[in-house]
Order: C-alpha cells, then sequence, then structure tokens
C-alpha cells in the first residue's frame, strides 16, 4: 500500500487532535495527527508509543522533563509515562502504537 506524506499533511488540514489511521502492520498501526495548542494529559498503562514529527516542532511534556521534537525528530514514550504533546503552531505528528491502545485520560 502506498501513501504520500504531503497528500496526508493536506487531507489532515485543521482538523487538530484527531489522530487517523494511515496503515495497519500486524499488530500496529501508523496514525497521522495535526497538532495545535495543548493535547490532554494522559498514559498508555501496557505499551509503548513512538512518536515522529513531520513537520513542525511539538513540545513532549512529561512529569519530570519536556522534550522538543522538530521536523524529523522522534521519541520513545515508555508505557506508563504520563506526557501531553502541545505545540504553538500548526505541526503534523505520526504515531506508531498497537492498534487497540487504550489512553488513560485526564491524568
Amino acid at each position: 500500500m502506498k501513501f504520500n506524506l504531503e497528500d496526508i499533511d493536506k487531507q489532515l488540514g485543521e482538523n487538530y487532535w484527531q489522530p487517523t489511521e494511515i496503515v495497519r502492520i500486524n499488530d500496529f498501526v501508523i496514525r497521522a495527527m495535526a497538532c495545535k495548542g495543548e493535547y490532554y494529559w494522559h498514559s498508555h498503562d501496557e505499551d509503548d508509543e513512538a512518536l515522529l514529527v513531520m513537520k513542525g516542532s511539538v513540545t513532549l511534556d512529561m512529569p519530570d522533563e519536556s522534550v522538543v521534537l522538530n521536523a524529523g525528530e522522534g521519541y520513545l514514550i515508555p508505557k506508563g509515562v504520563k506526557h501531553r504533546p502541545q505545540c504553538e503552531e500548526r505541526a503534523i505528528m505520526f504515531m506508531i502504537e498497537p492498534r487497540d491502545l487504550p489512553y488513560t485520560k485526564g491524568l
């Protein structure tokens, strides 16, 4: 299955914080999301999550640190770690995660 990153960017538009499934890989999925402003604090109790920034800059807040991810950079969030992505300007982020990843919201 072929997909184009620029087309995905256009399709996401300004629908912020709405993960969109791009492709499934066995029990995993790649989701894309347009970001602007703050997402809510949450964690994934059972699984790790990988974030890749395609466009813009995303700050990943965690209880003990904040990490700035620029286009072309990624970060592996270990299971159980509370986190909240945020960005001042529009950014595009990809998440690589288990297909049925549960969220624990509002921590």
